[in-house]
């Protein structure tokens, strides 16, 4: 019955799309009755064909989905790599790439400054830190869980991460759990409009280390005392021989120079540079020059000016 409703209603329509009349005279009825009969042993063959089903997908689909947001992420077009990573990891939860997905897929969202969906992307990042693929991240996503609580001034669930992080079995963070935390009680100690200046400083900072904070001899503001002790024990956890022993002492060094403790200062910024001077990536150049920088700051104020000069002319023209 629906069915021969539905064959009138399409040979109705065809004969409007034939330009037909709809009222026809005597004399061309029998044609008229042939064509219509054509249409409808022509609606009757459509009925019967089968729907083509949808070309299946190929075999490396989820690969070239990747690629595909990886080159939109090298070229920042954060927004469309979004979408391809998003397909990835909301329809591919189970595939090996998926930790690379979710990873460019927190970073993309991150970038593109949509922080509470990178932070809910990172989170995942650090819950799966213990199942194959993902641990590789960890660190990044931990730093990037802390950036965003300092952007935002939203810290929950930080300490819970650390908490957990630093009980979990076998998980190879290396000093990554102690730096961060590091990091993040040095900076939740400094009063709010130093941390805002802080932050301005950091935009020409690497991402790998960022808010790197200047060294001040004689402080000129007050800060939290107790959040800055917390801070140097975790900077000192941090073993020789981690990627992340530079910027702790580093750190550890601004720390004493802000308490007026300028022997132990030097001698941090001196261990910071010789840790960084061991590797050869952007972030260690970085992290050298500024322990130098730092260095020919100190042995100025205190009255050594030999070393204030080779501590400066260590750092070469090209340093930012």
């Amino acid at each position: 019955m629906n069915e021969g409703r539905w064959g009138r209603a399409v040979i109705f329509a065809l004969i409007l799309l034939l330009g037909l009349p709809l009222t026809v005279s005597a004399q061309s009825t029998a044609a008229l009755g042939k064509e219509v009969s054509d249409v409808e042993s022509l609606t009757g063959r459509t009925l019967q064909m089968p729907l083509q089903a949808r070309a299946p997908k190929p075999a490396n689909h989820v690969e070239r989905r990747l690629v595909d947001g990886e080159l939109h992420f090298r070229l920042r077009d954060y927004e469309r790599a979004s979408l391809f990573l998003t397909d990835v990891v909301e329809n591919y939860p189970n595939h090996p790439i998926h930790p690379d997905a979710l990873y460019l897929l927190a970073e993309s969202l991150y970038r593109s400054q949509e922080y509470g969906s990178a932070r809910r992307r990172f989170r995942q990042l650090v819950d799966q830190s213990g199942q194959t693929g993902y641990g590789q991240y960890l660190d990044r996503a931990l730093g990037r869980l802390l950036n965003i609580a300092l952007k935002t001034r939203d810290f929950e669930d930080i300490d819970t991460y650390f908490q957990r992080l630093s009980r979990m079995p076998g998980t190879a963070l290396n000093g990554a759990a102690a730096y961060y935390r590091g990091k993040y009680l040095y900076l939740k100690a400094q009063p709010e409009e130093d941390k805002a200046a802080s932050e301005k400083a950091s935009e020409a900072a690497s991402a790998n280390f960022n808010r790197v904070a200047a060294v001040q001899v004689a402080p000129s503001f007050t800060y939290d005392k107790a959040g800055m002790e917390q801070a140097t024990a975790s900077f000192e956890a941090v073993p020789e021989g981690s990627p992340y022993a530079a910027r702790a002492r580093y750190f550890a060094g601004v720390i004493a120079a802000l308490k007026a403790e300028y022997p132990r200062a030097i001698q941090l910024f001196s261990r910071a540079a010789a840790a960084a001077s061991s590797r050869r990536d952007r972030t260690h150049r970085q992290v050298k020059d500024l322990s130098n920088l730092a260095l020919g700051r100190l042995y100025y104020e205190t009255g050594q000016v030999d070393r204030a000069i080779k501590a400066y002319q260590s750092i070469p023209r090209s340093s930012r």
